[in-house]
């Protein structure tokens, strides 16, 4: 695929089927109900969780660095979204602390501090060297854990900071590459970084804790740490190299509306969590479906532009030129968060009496 001209009015779908590839992986791993008794499909959710997340964030860097990602308008949405669907999980789990995030959402709280955060911190000299080095030794401390999803975010920084300091010229320039030589160079990098992560997994040996950026059981986990960045860094440029700047059915769909999938998707995945006994080929087949199923129904732009309106609504509460503005939307967010407001202050009455 050689160069090609795009018009200012084309939407450029390399990054929207690299981010819908990675959200069917984020759902897919979810949906296996934490049936990791079974060799199977404990060594493909670990395989998943070395480089899915990792990838994620890194797409999120490079869009973070617009001045609209970075407005307090945008950074007042992310903190809707994280205040009610880090509720809704946390009600269903039993979990009401608001600044220790439930499950997966650690990304958003930790988004809202790496785009408050990384303007400046990426003005500092050897900022990648100084943030690997930092997510090094964090490792070593219990303390960093995960109230305010701190140690994720430490962890998972250089990650966003690679994409952040990639330019878009950079970028073009590797999308227009030729793509047979671009396939085939992902092809061999993907089979050495496979037998990489076979070699790694049997020497340290990860754990969820490890993979998830927790603190280290042992000290010679930060080796285990230094081996997932490379693999992960790794994965990622594979994954580049694999992009296709064309419109693909349902992925492309599925990566510009991710955000719909991720947020209502974990709830779903919750309730159908339960111990399965059975065979991994089932247990595979179920979560390939309700994957397909979550993400036809939440990847779409209806869902987006309703997530969008409603959070939208909420931010023009904090600012005085839409403070006066009345809107169904800013009436809706109103309402979500007086019944948080309720549901929270209920469940500490009850603890009470």
């Amino acid at each position: 695929m050689g160069t090609n001209t795009k018009t200012l009015s084309e939407r450029n779908y390399y990054y929207d089927n690299i981010k819908g590839f990675l959200i069917i992986l984020v759902v897919f791993g979810h949906c296996f109900f934490y049936s990791q008794e079974n060799p199977v499909i404990n060594a493909i959710s670990d395989f998943i969780y070395m480089f899915h997340m990792p990838a994620f964030v890194f797409v999120s860097g490079y869009f973070g660095k617009s001045e609209n990602a970075r407005s307090s308008k945008s950074i007042i949405k992310l903190i809707f979204m994280y205040i009610v669907f880090n509720s809704a999980v946390g009600y269903i789990l039993g979990e009401h602390y608001f600044l220790t995030p439930a499950d997966s959402f650690w990304y958003l709280l930790a988004l809202i501090l790496w785009r408050i955060t990384a303007d400046k911190v990426s003005k500092l000299k050897e900022v990648m060297l100084i943030l690997l080095s930092i997510s090094i030794f964090a490792g070593f401390f219990k303390s960093i854990d995960n109230t305010m999803a701190l140690s994720r975010t430490i962890a998972f920084y250089p990650y966003y900071m690679a994409g952040y300091l990639l330019s878009k010229e950079k970028s073009e320039e590797f999308e227009n590459r030729p793509y047979k030589k671009r396939f085939l160079m992902g092809l061999g990098i993907s089979a050495g970084l496979i037998l990489a992560g076979m070699i790694a997994y049997r020497i340290f040996e990860y754990s969820d804790s490890n993979l998830l950026m927790s603190a280290y059981s042992h000290p010679l986990d930060a080796f285990g740490r230094i081996v997932l960045y490379i693999i992960a860094f790794g994965a990622i440029y594979a994954l580049r190299l694999f992009g296709l700047n064309r419109k693909i059915p349902l992925i492309s769909s599925f990566g510009k509306n991710s955000i719909g999938i991720y947020l209502f998707h974990r709830p779903i995945t919750i309730f159908f969590e339960r111990d399965y006994s059975g065979d991994a080929i089932s247990m595979i087949g179920i979560s390939v479906l309700l994957t397909l199923i979550i993400c036809l129904l939440f990847g779409n732009d209806y869902v987006a532009l309703a997530i969008n309106k409603v959070s939208n609504g909420f931010s023009e509460l904090f600012f005085e030129e839409t403070k006066d503005k009345k809107s169904v939307f800013k009436t809706i967010s109103m309402v979500i968060m007086l019944i948080i407001g309720l549901c929270f202050i209920f469940q500490i009455v009850r603890r009470f009496y």
